[in-house]
Order: structure tokens, then C-alpha cells, then sequence
């Protein structure tokens, strides 16, 4: 759910950046299209900052990369847990 909540918003920026391409080069009257595109693209952009961390947070989200010393909340309970079993 949450990974279909960022590649949604990642969309969706993608498509503002195009429409304020368009209003960049087509749109010759004075109007505010491409000033609305660029802060619906920053609020967009905030969006996604706040739906990467909560997923990092939460544990939803994680790094498989070998060099990526980070753990999931979710992970560092487990190994916890494992470790007073053993004796």
C-alpha cells in the first residue's frame, strides 16, 4: 500500500514536470500555469518525503543494499528477541 502511495506521487511529479514544460515553452499568455505546476510539484515533492520516512520508520521500507548499515525498527526487536532465547 505504501509503496503504491510513492510510486503514485512519484507519478504524478513526473506529469506536473511535464505540464510545466508545456506552459514553459507553448504557453505565451501571461497566466499563472507554470507558477501553479512548480508548488503543486514542491507540495507533491514534500508528500514524498514524508511517505519515504514514515516508510523507513515504520520498517515498511528498508535498504537490501550490502553497505547499508541501517535496520528496521521491526528487525532490531527480533534480533532481540533471538538473542535472549539462546542461551
Amino acid at each position: 500500500m505504501l509503496i503504491t502511495a510513492i510510486l503514485l506521487v512519484f507519478a504524478c511529479m513526473l506529469t506536473s514536470l511535464f505540464a510545466g514544460l508545456y506552459f514553459l515553452f507553448f504557453d505565451k499568455k501571461n497566466s499563472k500555469n507554470l507558477l501553479i505546476s512548480l508548488s503543486f510539484r514542491v507540495c507533491l515533492a514534500l508528500l514524498l518525503v514524508v511517505l519515504l520516512v514514515t516508510g523507513f520508520m515504520t520498517g515498511q521500507l528498508g535498504s537490501k543494499a550490502p553497505w547499508s548499515s541501517f535496520q528496521s525498527p521491526h528487525s532490531q526487536i527480533l534480533d532481540n528477541i533471538n538473542e535472549d532465547k539462546q542461551p
